[in-house]
């Protein structure tokens, strides 16, 4: 019994109030009825140990942050209406208006489903008089489960003009003695939405015509998104009028998710002059987007599904101008030549990344080569054009045709725009790195070394390999890499953060970890740029040696790959 006991208490004394509670204030989702008890346990263990104020101050700073779940919201929320701390509860409100005003409804609707409380209400319904007459449009469907959960009690005009708009009652709204232009407005467009317009013939004029008509009163409305549930409740259809008149009104979040549809309305042939109104949207969106302070990765992964030309080449000019200020920048830095590598095989995100870093490495040294890896483990090699372009002008591979010889390319980021296209959709399936034999790899660096001994008959000093790997090497394959990058002056594994255990043995080889977001990445291997140099310094008393033994490589046929060409566009 003693023992049993000591053991229980030195248990007890390990629990953290403040601890255990942001713990749960930003661990997963309540979805199970344990997690629920537990979460209560904690919550009151906390409020009793270290007192409501002090739990009230945690959560305080924990919501400056963003740092709290909606539940655990609730629950704080609750525990204020009892203490009773009224001032608390309208804090939590005040957050949720300024970071997300649909959490702000969700937050009350939850609370007076678990627990229908009079001081709530005041608090809502004075928290209710305060919100926009625009937003309550915007959430009309919110505050009316509000309304309905709570059988709320309309007392002034405008609560009873916000009950009109929300159970969409257009005699309670000219009763309620209380008019505004947003509900004005929202009355006008459900009622050109749910009455079809008619010819002097009294025919029903054609949908095309009927989504022109209701696109006035769309966009004097002025959000989308209760357009849109207007426009597909009564079967208008989309069109590139409907769309240009509502564009304006759209938000930079709803314009990107609207890409998709812009694109089919924007498709014209590229031999015929584009309309006017293509020609103006097209203006408009690239107003629009070039304005907007979006990744570079994000234009990337949408550029792959754009099909209409004028929105290829508003999103080809966004991420050229892209990649030509990070090119800039890298290029100011480096005091070597990367050779990047990159196995596609990682996961999604992953596999874009690495694609992104190597071509930009690539672009930012005038004598180097990108290689990357398919699904198919075949190497395709991206290599520079010759500074006369005589020979290559489109880089080293296929020989162009005559009619493809031009003086300057259509883009001068054309192959990396043309690989994004072709891999990016296919890598997008992928939700965890496959592991795959090294051999691509080990082919990319021979390659990288035959071509040096056939042109210049040395290595360079320069040269150093950036393999973008999808799992550190196994044990098995870890004598070959290092036999071949002992041919290099420096070398540079890298993991998607992954930390490296098992690094390898040798002094100029360097391991970073990296994580899956470009800049952050970029950065990081600029700041790695000291550590390489120092692993280069020792190559000059083993070039000699090294020389011999790539040489040899001669003897044999060229590594298998595959040049990828720069193909002009005809946009």
């Amino acid at each position: 019994m003693p023992s049993s006991y000591t053991q229980i208490r030195r248990r007890w004394q390990d629990v953290d109030p403040e601890r255990d509670l942001k713990a749960l204030w930003a661990s997963e989702r309540l979805e199970h009825a344990t997690q629920v008890q537990e979460s209560l346990r904690i919550t009151e263990l906390a409020i009793r140990v270290s007192g409501w104020d002090t739990v009230k101050g945690w959560a305080r700073a924990q919501l400056e942050r963003d740092a709290i779940l909606h539940a655990q919201l609730v629950e704080l929320a609750m525990r204020a209406l009892e203490q009773p701390d009224d001032a608390f509860c309208r804090e939590i409100g005040a957050a949720l208006l300024a970071r997300s005003p649909a959490s702000w409804f969700r937050f009350w609707l939850t609370l007076f489903t678990a627990r229908h409380s009079h001081r709530g209400e005041r608090i809502f319904r004075a928290e209710l008089a305060e919100i926009s007459d625009h937003r309550l449009v915007k959430y009309r469907r919110w505050v009316r489960r509000i309304f309905r959960k709570l059988r709320f009690r309309c007392k002034t005009g405008r609560e009873r003009a916000i009950g009109a708009v929300a159970f969409s009652m257009r005699t309670g709204y000219v009763q309620s003695g209380y008019s505004s232009e947003p509900f004005d407005a929202w009355f006008e467009a459900s009622r050109v939405a749910s009455t079809w317009e008619t010819t002097k013939q009294e025919r029903r004029v054609s949908p095309q015509r009927q989504a022109e008509i209701f696109a006035v009163a769309a966009a004097r409305l002025g959000i989308v998104s209760v357009a849109e549930g207007l426009r597909t409740s009564t079967k208008i259809p989309r069109t590139l009028g409907y769309l240009e008149a509502v564009a304006p009104k759209m938000s930079d979040l709803e314009i990107r998710r609207s890409l998709r549809v812009f694109d089919t309305h924007l498709t014209t042939a590229d031999h015929k002059k584009a309309s006017e109104r293509v020609v103006r949207v097209a203006d408009y969106l690239a107003g629009r987007l070039s304005a907007m302070e979006v990744s570079l990765e994000e234009w990337c992964k949408i550029l792959p599904y754009t099909e209409s030309p004028v929105l290829v080449r508003v999103l080809e000019t966004l991420i050229g101008a892209g990649m030509d200020g990070r090119i800039e920048e890298i290029a100011g830095a480096l005091t070597f030549a990367p050779i990047p590598i990159a196995d596609l095989a990682l996961d999604a995100r992953g596999a874009r990344i690495a694609f992104l870093l190597s071509y930009l490495l690539h672009r930012a040294h005038p004598h180097t080569a990108a290689m990357w890896i398919d699904a198919q483990r075949a190497v395709h090699v991206v290599s520079h054009t010759s500074p006369e372009g005589e020979l290559w002008p489109y880089g080293v591979g296929l020989e162009p045709a005559a009619q493809r010889w031009e003086a300057t390319p259509s883009h001068p980021h054309r192959i990396g725009l043309a690989t994004m296209v072709q891999q990016f959709p296919l890598v997008s399936r992928q939700q965890s790195p496959s592991l795959h034999p090294l051999d691509p790899a080990l082919r990319a660096l021979r390659w990288q070394l035959w071509q040096r001994q056939l042109l210049e008959g040395a290595t360079s000093g320069l040269d150093v390999p950036i393999l973008f790997l999808a799992a550190s090497p196994p044990a098995h394959e870890r004598e070959a890499l290092s036999r071949i990058l002992d041919a290099f002056p420096a070398a540079v594994l890298v993991l998607f953060e992954s930390r490296w255990i098992h690094p390898l043995e040798l002094d100029h080889v360097v391991h970073l970890s990296l994580p899956r977001d470009l800049e952050a990445s970029l950065r990081l291997l600029q700041s790695a740029a000291p550590r390489i140099d120092a692993a280069r310094a020792s190559f000059a008393e083993r070039k000699d040696h090294v020389d011999r033994y790539t040489r040899r490589l001669l003897l044999a046929p060229a590594p298998a790959v595959v040049h990828a060409t720069r193909v002009p566009h005809s946009g």
